[in-house]
C-alpha cells in the first residue's frame, strides 16, 4: 500500500485552487498565504448566470474592447465592465497612473490571455475550483457549474457556503464525484473582500485537498487551520 501523499506547504496549496469568481475574496486568501496564480477570476466579480454563460460560449467577445468600458472605484483604481458577461474586474491601476486608451489595450490583451489559460486549465482538470457567496448556496444552482465544469475533464468543485450546527467551518463533504462542499463560519462582506477568515480558509482548503487526493467513498473531513 502506498504512502498518502504528503501536504504541501501553504502557498503550493493555495497554487492548487482557482477562484470562479462571486468576488475577490479568494484572491486575496490566496495573497495571504503568499501564492499570486493568475486567473480570469481571482479579482473579477461574475454572476453565476453569466459564468455559465461564459464557459459555454468559451466567453466570446471578450478580446473585443467595445464590449467593455472603463470606470473608478472610491480609491481610483480603474475598474473595467464587460457589456456581455456583466463581470467587474479590477485592473491594479489607478487614475493618474496610465492613459486610459493604454489601459484598455493592455487589459485586453491581459484578459485574452486569462480566457485562453482559464480553457487550458479546464482541460488539463488539475486544479480545485472554488465558487462561494450568497448566489452559490443551493444545490440546484451548484449543480449546472459542476456539470459545464466536469463537461472539459476530470474537474474538482469546491462549492463554500456558511457553516451551520451540523457542519462546523472546515468541513469537507463530498457531494459527488468532482464535487465537494465545504464550510466558512462567515464570508467576507462584498464591500470590504480583505475581511476574510484566514485561518478557516486554510483548514478549508488543506482539507479540500486532502479529501481531493482521497477520492472514492462519501465521507466528511473536519480538519485544523492552515500554517
Amino acid at each position: 500500500m502506498s504512502e498518502p501523499a504528503a501536504m504541501p506547504l501553504a502557498q503550493d496549496l493555495m497554487s492548487c485552487f482557482q477562484s470562479l469568481g462571486d468576488n475577490c475574496e479568494f484572491g486575496f486568501v490566496q495573497r495571504h498565504f503568499g501564492c499570486e496564480p493568475l486567473g480570469l477570476f481571482r479579482f473579477n466579480w461574475i454572476g453565476m448566470e453569466a459564468l455559465l454563460r461564459g464557459i459555454g460560449t468559451g466567453f466570446e467577445g471578450i478580446g473585443d474592447p467595445d464590449n467593455f468600458f472603463i470606470s473608478t472605484d472610491q480609491a481610483g483604481e480603474f475598474i473595467i465592465q464587460d457589456k456581455i458577461y456583466g463581470f467587474y474586474t479590477h485592473t491594479g491601476r489607478y487614475d493618474g497612473q496610465i492613459d486610459r486608451q493604454r489601459l484598455m489595450q493592455l487589459e485586453m490583451t491581459r484578459l485574452t490571455f486569462l480566457v485562453r489559460k482559464f480553457f487550458d486549465d479546464l482541460s488539463a482538470a488539475e486544479k480545485i475550483f472554488v465558487r462561494k457567496g450568497d448566489g452559490s448556496a443551493c444545490y440546484e444552482t451548484i449543480q449546472p457549474l459542476h456539470q459545464h465544469l466536469q463537461s472539459f475533464g476530470r474537474n474538482t468543485l469546491l462549492w463554500v457556503v456558511t457553516a451551520d450546527e451540523s457542519h462546523p467551518s472546515g468541513t469537507i463533504e463530498r457531494i459527488e464525484t468532482g464535487l465537494l462542499k465545504g464550510y466558512l463560519t462567515r464570508f467576507a462582506p462584498y464591500g470590504f473582500a480583505q475581511d476574510f477568515l484566514a485561518d478557516e480558509w486554510g483548514a478549508l482548503c488543506r482539507n479540500a485537498y486532502a479529501m481531493h487526493l482521497g477520492g472514492g467513498d462519501l465521507h466528511t473531513t473536519r480538519g485544523s487551520a492552515l500554517v
